[in-house]
């Protein structure tokens, strides 16, 4: 898998073991909607016994959105509700569905100059002390999120231009 690759399955593990419970015999597994390409995220996924994948959005405890938001406004309606949600943006995905399931009008771009990444300081997530971000390979393709809002919240971001590169925000209850 090249190493651009790796870094968004690594963040989509990490988020979601993160809502998984410790393990013991009786916890079920975390229901979690995929909706997006198959490829390394949607296999990951499916190799994890901690997660089951469903098919219903209504029926998810997670929603990870790949590159596709297959319905905004129900996606927002559940998150909104309580579901967890790891988006990863994508090339299909409009400034418009991004916004209407975050919440706050965004805009959406590609960004192509390679950056090295470093955590947000003052944090205490376990995205941010489970992997050494300074020490994973340096981002190039991507998009990237802008919004009038400052109320995301960074987690990990581009040493050179500060650029936010995994970030959080509370919807509601999700």
């Amino acid at each position: 898998m090249p190493m651009r690759k790796a870094v968004p399955v690594i963040v989509a593990l990490a988020l979601l073991l993160v809502a998984a419970s410790p393990a013991a015999a009786q916890i079920s597994p975390v229901r979690v909607y995929y909706a997006g390409p198959e490829g390394s995220v949607r296999q990951s996924l499916g190799l994890a016994d901690e997660f089951e994948i469903v098919s219903d959005p209504l029926q998810a405890e997670v929603l990870v959105l790949n590159a596709a938001i297959p319905d905004p406004a129900a996606i927002a309606a559940r998150v909104r509700e309580g579901a967890g949600l790891l988006l990863i943006l994508g090339p299909e995905l409009t400034a418009e569905a991004v916004g209407a399931v975050l919440g706050v009008p965004v805009g959406v771009g590609f960004k192509l100059a390679p950056i090295s990444l470093i955590p947000a300081r003052g944090m205490a997530d376990p995205v941010l002390t489970e992997i050494v971000w300074t020490s994973a390979p340096q981002v190039r393709e991507r998009f990237e999120l802008a919004s009038p809002a400052s109320d995301l919240c960074p987690l990990v971001l581009g040493f050179e231009d500060g650029s936010f590169i995994l970030a959080t925000r509370k919807v509601g209850q999700g």
